[in-house]
């Protein structure tokens, strides 16, 4: 069987990406110029939007290969290729807007680039979408497949990792190391604890034969991921800040917070302070509910809600989510259009919460959680978010708490402001399109 050459997968992206993004332009052209959509004052040549496409080209390509659009990874739906697809050409086009000011070496109209930016989007994400399945058909009808060997105790690992027809892997085998046949193996996944030099054997076996090394991490590795390894006198250590170690990220994040939840809060604060008047006229009490909460590092602040339940019911472990007898009746439509969460733009203005980050909890539950659950103080290394990970995978409230502290430490591990991006352009589709209130 030939092995799969680690390039095809990102070539062929790269391709169907550049082709989408000349039919994207081309489109634009037409659609500004040519079916009276828009009113132009004049119609801009032809040959400057050609000439202009190959900086598109290099800036696209430059751009997705920043965002991760050309890694391997497992799509998990059309959806979330979409919100990475988004993303990545909302920030070409930003890439190509700054590239023109600053070369004045080409022209283009800025009404075909709006044209293109939305057609290159819908384009793009159907056109991988569709590589995607062609794909997958390949795969079940073996075609492409990769010959894993797995080293170590059979579990359900195996079944899950190799088992699934959409992943583009067989199970060449599942024994010692010894017993691997390397004329057989694609690539190799070790599940059991090697000893240091074993193991540098068989990462050095691996290099030479040209076979993929892998390794299923423990819990303990996947803790061990955000720490800093620092040598004292000569010993390695791992030792852990309270938050992401680079500075520039979290500055970043904070950038996008302020800005977000000022424009935000300005806009809507007649809307505001309206559900305010309204909360005030039909149930006795104020308007805002605030209750203690636990955000990064254990820090304790008062997170802002608008009030749902009647004074006279309201009680702590109850105003977090769920029904309840006392919901007022302008709470019962709040909370179901999760509009209760709105003054919480407050506490992020103020730095104790983020946009996107784990949601926070009492200090109860925390005490609670943190000695039922491994790892469950680790979401606190980050800023606590009015939406989350876990929030756009729809686990709520009224989903276990383990399966929810898996996905926020699966943002804690993998956080980034373009993951930020997508946590909140997804927030925004269920909110506008599903409605799926806590």
């Amino acid at each position: 069987m030939k092995r799969p050459s680690p390039l095809t997968l990102p070539l062929a992206l790269a391709s169907t990406d550049l082709i989408a993004t000349s039919f994207a332009f081309l489109a634009a052209y037409w659609l500004r110029y040519h079916t009276g959509l828009s009113t132009p004052r004049g119609v801009a040549a032809f040959s400057d939007t050609l000439a202009a496409f190959g900086y598109v080209a290099v800036i696209w390509l430059l751009v997705f290969h920043a965002c991760g659009l050309y890694q391997a990874r497992h799509v998990t739906s059309t959806l979330d290729e979409f919100y990475s697809v988004a993303i990545a050409v909302t920030l070409s086009c930003v890439a190509f807007l700054a590239a023109a000011f600053l070369a004045q070496a080409f022209t283009y109209s800025r009404g075909v680039l709006a044209f293109a930016w939305a057609l290159d989007i819908v384009l793009v994400t159907a056109a991988r979408t569709l590589l995607r399945a062609i794909r997958k058909q390949r795969w079940r009808r073996g075609l492409g497949l990769r010959r894993v060997w797995f080293v170590g105790p059979p579990g359900p690992a195996v079944a899950a990792l190799f088992g699934h027809p959409d992943y583009g892997v067989v199970t060449a085998g599942t024994s010692s190391l010894d017993q691997v046949r390397w004329d057989e193996a694609d690539a190799l996944v070790i599940a059991a604890s090697l000893p240091l030099d074993e193991l540098r054997a068989v990462l050095d076996e691996c290099e030479r034969r040209g076979v993929e090394a892998r390794f299923l991490p423990t819990a303990a590795d996947l803790l061990l991921r955000n720490g800093t390894l620092e040598t004292v006198a000569g010993v390695p250590i791992v030792s852990f800040a309270a938050g992401p170690a680079l500075l520039w990220r979290l500055v970043g994040k904070r950038i996008l917070d302020v800005v977000v939840s000022a424009t935000l809060l300005i806009l809507f604060a007649l809307p505001l302070l309206l559900i305010a008047l309204l909360i005030r006229l039909t149930s006795p009490g104020p308007a805002l509910f605030r209750q203690e909460r636990v955000g990064r590092n254990g820090r304790l602040f008062r997170m802002l809600k608008f009030r749902t339940i009647a004074i006279a019911q309201q009680h702590e472990a109850v105003q977090s989510g769920g029904d309840h007898p006392g919901l007022t009746p302008i709470g019962r439509w709040l909370r179901r259009f999760s509009l209760d969460e709105l003054p919480q733009f407050i506490n992020v203005l103020r730095g104790d919460m983020s946009l996107v980050g784990p949601r926070p909890e009492q200090l109860t539950f925390v005490e609670q959680n943190s000695a039922l659950i491994p790892g469950y103080r680790f979401r606190h290394r980050v800023k606590t978010g009015l939406t989350g990970w876990a929030q756009v995978h729809d686990l709520r409230s009224s989903t276990s708490m383990e399966a929810r502290t898996r996905y926020d430490l699966h943002y804690v591990e993998n956080w980034s402001l373009l993951l930020d991006l997508k946590i909140i352009v997804k927030t925004a589709f269920e909110f506008l399109f599903h409605r799926n209130a806590r």
